[in-house]
C-alpha cells in the first residue's frame, strides 16, 4: 500500500469503567493509539423504525499495524475520526503484523 493514502488522523480508544468516591460507575474514554489511517465506504442503508428512519453506515479504515503494550485490537475499541464515534465490528491483519483492516459501524 502507499503510505500517502494513510490520509485521515484517527483515535482508537477504549472505554474504562470504574468507580467514583461514592460507588457510582463512572465511563471514562481512554485514548490508546492515534494514526493516521485510509478510510473506505463499504456499505450503507436506511431502516425504518417506527416513526423515524435510521441510517446505518459501515466503513473500513487501514493502519499500520500498531504495536501496544499487551493489548490487541478487538470489538471492544472505538475510532474516532472528525468528532464522530465508530465502533469496530471486525480487525483484520493484512500482511504479517504490517497492516490492519479495522471494519467499523458508525454510531448512531
Amino acid at each position: 500500500m502507499n503510505i500517502g493514502k494513510l490520509n485521515r488522523e484517527i483515535k482508537i480508544y477504549k472505554y474504562i469503567y470504574s468507580k467514583n468516591e461514592v460507588g457510582e460507575d463512572i465511563k471514562q474514554k481512554t485514548v490508546i493509539h492515534t494514526c493516521r489511517a485510509k478510510l473506505d465506504f463499504v456499505y450503507g442503508m436506511e431502516l425504518n423504525k417506527g416513526d423515524y428512519t435510521a441510517e446505518q453506515s459501515d466503513y473500513k479504515f487501514t493502519i499500520r499495524y500498531p504495536y501496544l503494550d499487551d493489548k490487541r485490537l478487538d470489538n471492544s475499541f472505538y475510532i474516532e475520526y472528525e468528532q464522530e464515534e465508530y465502533n469496530i465490528t471486525y480487525v483484520k491483519e493484512l500482511g504479517l503484523k504490517k497492516w490492519l483492516e479495522l471494519l467499523v459501524r458508525k454510531s448512531n
